[in-house]
């Protein structure tokens, strides 16, 4: 088992040494000049003779804030969804995936995990949710979460904002 757990660690860490070029710029904003990912797409696109046929794009971590604009939760009483909005704020991760349109970046879709705190209600407490999203034109999410709190899954519309 302490092997399992040791080769396991082993491989986490070549993960991370492999994709360290999607990590550079990680605070900073993204522009085609600044974020060495970017200027490298763009080299070798020029240098491919692509740039004619497609435009240059890029995947990126970024940090991500998140609005959680509907979050439908299944009631076992009422046998139905029901629905609370703007419930819960939290920040997370996002996988971006960036295109160039007129040398400005787009974030055109990218997924995103998310921790979310849950406002308190006479009902429940404040909790914490756990969250995954797929964010469509730049600031559109759907996705799916678990409320650590009430023990509860949960389909979420958000609105997010990547860095």
């Amino acid at each position: 088992m302490k092997r399992l757990v040791l080769i396991g660690i082993l491989f986490l860490m070549t993960i991370v040494v492999l994709g360290q070029s999607k990590w550079e710029g990680f605070f900073r904003p993204v522009t085609t000049g600044n974020t060495p990912a970017f200027r490298e797409a763009t080299r070798r696109v020029l240098d491919e003779g692509y740039k004619a046929m497609g435009q240059t794009s890029v995947w990126l971590f970024r940090p991500t804030v998140g609005l959680s604009a509907i979050q439908f939760t299944w009631s076992k009483e009422a046998k139905a969804f029901q629905s609370v909005s703007f419930s819960s704020v939290g920040m997370g991760i996002g996988y971006q995936h960036y295109t160039d349109v007129n040398n400005s970046p787009y974030n055109n879709f990218g997924f995103n995990a998310l921790v979310l705190l849950n406002q308190s209600t006479s009902e429940d407490p404040a909790s914490i949710s756990l969250a995954g999203t797929v964010s469509a034109l730049e600031f559109v999410n759907l996705g799916a979460g678990y409320d650590v709190g009430r023990k509860v899954f949960f389909l979420l519309t958000a609105v997010n904002y990547s860095f």
